[in-house]
């Protein structure tokens, strides 16, 4: 076996996307099992308002080799041929088209010349995975991973423009999973609640590998001194987008801050929030305790991190939540308390209630405020906000452990494939 791969990720650093960080650290533990990848991916700055970390990417250099593909129309033009017809029909979005076009092109040209043992292709977004359907249409012996990790068209944050566009993403959806050789989610939630509407034959080739955490990058954390010294620090990284900006939250930590004073504590949210939250914010006078910060690089969100005395992790109200957020095994790795804003039925509770990590349901005021009670009593009598797990309970999320299961999948797809045209 030449073990080598060929993969498809929209987004790799230096760009930091939760997808980026997952991708780019399986595939560095993948190089370290001794398996060479090239990556198709989009330029930097086709993401102009994304946060990038330079300083990451060049941790990853040598893992894996990236080839880029420029989607954008006004930087590399199509033929005029297609630039015609697209001017007859009136075609206003050209980005996906040439992403799809060139993309698999490039792909092509890396199987002809590399003789891949497989290809990957990583979602989000799910673009990539079109690509591969259409070279796997093309090289129907080379064998085909589609990694989706959260769910598509059953996602409740998927919101087409109208019936016909949702028909076509079934439609797309279903031939993707019908012509892949295997498929992989992060948790078994999101794999019964996709696969329930797909013929029972097809669950073999479904694998379920969660995110994984890449210890090696401890190594490069600069240390944070504390928002507020002295203060019981609570910490958020990462984008909190509608849904996932808790107001019940908001409404406790004001409860708290007029029992216990301001002096107390250091709440801070580091990532985009919502219009409506910096407004909460404000109608609740909370200006002195909480700070809303924007992104910063990845290394600094985890040093931020690190010198909390309580981490947060905030889902969107569901009454059946199939996401484990890929910032989960990031704190993990850090061996922060944590403290969970989940439902109680989910992917997240499971994970983090299984480690002894408190959860809440996110629109619940009173236990919320309960909670955050207990951990800064706990903080004040110099003992850990919550519970900690010991090193060797969160071992499986390792991205070392993950790609064990990785490698297996892969290699289980390619003997399939060479049982096939024996």
């Amino acid at each position: 076996m030449s073990r080598r791969l060929l993969a498809l990720a929209w987004m790799m650093p230096p760009l930091i996307f939760p997808r980026s960080l997952q991708v780019s650290r399986t595939l560095r533990a993948m190089d370290q099992r001794g398996w060479k990848t090239t990556v198709i991916a989009v330029p930097p700055d086709v993401e102009p308002f994304a946060a990038q970390d330079p300083r990451l990417e060049f941790f990853y250099l040598g893992s894996y080799e990236i080839s880029y593909v420029e989607p954008r129309e006004e930087v590399e033009s199509s033929p005029r041929w297609l630039r015609f017809s697209r001017c007859i029909l009136g075609t206003k979005n050209t980005r996906d088209p040439n992403w799809i076009s060139r993309a698999s092109k490039a792909l092509g040209r890396r199987i002809e010349a590399e003789k891949p043992d497989a290809l990957i292709s990583f979602a989000q977004p799910w673009i990539n995975h079109r690509v591969a359907l259409r070279v796997k249409r093309r090289y129907p012996d080379l064998p085909w991973v589609a990694h989706f990790s959260d769910p598509w068209v059953d996602s409740p944050y998927f919101t087409p423009t109208d019936e016909k566009a949702r028909a076509t993403a079934v439609k797309q959806e279903r031939e993707i999973i019908s012509a892949a050789d295997a498929v992989i989610f992060t948790t078994e939630e999101t794999a019964d609640l996709v696969m329930a509407k797909y013929p029972a034959s097809w669950i073999g080739k479904v694998h379920v590998l969660s995110h994984g955490y890449d210890g090696d990058l401890l190594g490069l954390i600069q240390p944070k001194p504390k928002p507020g010294s002295g203060k019981f620090t609570i910490t958020h990284t990462g984008n909190l987008y509608e849904g996932r900006d808790s107001m019940a939250l908001l409404r406790a930590l004001a409860t708290l801050r007029a029992e216990q004073g301001s002096t107390q504590m250091q709440v801070e949210c580091v990532g985009y929030a919502t219009q409506a939250m910096h407004d909460m914010v404000k109608q609740l006078n909370l200006g002195d305790i909480i700070s809303l910060s924007p992104s910063v690089p990845f290394l600094d969100s985890l040093a931020i991190a690190q010198s909390a005395d309580l981490l947060l992790v905030i889902d969107a109200p569901a009454e059946h939540s199939v996401f484990l957020p890929s910032k989960i095994v990031d704190y993990l790795f850090l061996r922060r308390p944590i403290l969970a804003l989940t439902p109680h039925t989910g992917a997240t509770a499971r994970v983090l209630g299984g480690l002894g990590f408190p959860t809440v349901d996110p629109t619940d005021d009173a236990s919320i405020l309960a909670m955050l009670r207990e951990a800064l009593s706990r903080w004040q009598r110099g003992e850990s906000a919550t519970q900690v797990p010991p090193a060797e309970a969160l071992r499986s999320f390792d991205i070392r452990e993950i790609v064990a299961g990785f490698e297996s999948v892969v290699i289980g797809v390619i003997n399939t494939g060479e049982c096939r045209d024996a």
